[in-house]
């Protein structure tokens, strides 16, 4: 057999920040799941620079891409780091607080309604399948309200990951660590180190019941 992988997103998941011919996260961590789960792992990847959440959930409705979620074994998202960049980049700009406050509420609600559609879509699946969420990281670390979004951000994502088969790579705390080591030029993007790190806390978190599912 060979394991479906779904990787739903932004900038992130599309590899960007990666040198040339150098993998991003999501194909760095084929490679790591195929090892352990002893079998190919064939990569469906539905992510672009500067997709926003509502662009993430935009795309989910696409009926090529329920299907393929629908037979994901593995589903990984990042969203949410456009949001808060435009967001706060129009904030500096404006100065409107009603404004910035209703573009975090958007994000939250179209996280959300990704998250509802997915399991939606899982729910006659009888197969074990893991989802993976990725925190986000602070391209902003010096101002006080997008320190305040990522913190409420990362804590709504602990809310939606209760499910057994949902958990959450806290790359957040890594690339804060060590913004000069992990990220490109651009300190948005992670660079290769970056992208290696970010697959290796993914490939960490294990792959639940899809291992079991091998030994039977």
């Amino acid at each position: 057999m060979s394991y479906s992988y779904v990787a739903l997103g932004d900038s992130l998941s599309a590899g960007v920040g990666s040198s040339i011919f150098s993998p991003g996260f999501v194909h760095r961590f084929r490679r790591m799941a195929e090892r352990e789960l002893e079998d190919h792992v064939l990569v469906h990847v539905f992510a672009r620079p500067g997709a926003e959440t509502k662009d993430v959930l935009n795309d989910l409705h696409q009926d090529f891409i329920k299907e393929k979620v629908r037979e994901a074994d593995i589903i990984t998202i990042t969203a949410g780091t456009n949001d808060l960049i435009i967001a706060v980049r129009k904030y500096q700009t404006d100065n409107d607080l009603q404004a910035l406050k209703k573009s975090f509420h958007e994000c939250k609600e179209n996280f959300s309604a990704i998250m509802n559609l997915i399991h939606e879509l899982k729910k006659s699946d009888i197969r074990p399948f893991v989802i993976r969420l990725f925190h986000l990281y602070n391209p902003f670390p010096k101002e006080d309200l997008a320190i305040k979004w990522v913190k409420h951000f990362n804590h709504h994502l602990k809310g939606l990951a209760k499910d057994y088969h949902v958990s959450i790579v806290e790359i957040n705390k890594v690339f804060n660590e060590y913004e000069a080591e992990y990220l490109s030029i651009d300190r948005i993007h992670p660079n290769d180190i970056g992208h290696e790190q970010m697959a290796e806390r993914l490939h960490r978190l294990g792959y639940g019941e899809l291992t079991f599912e091998e030994e039977e």
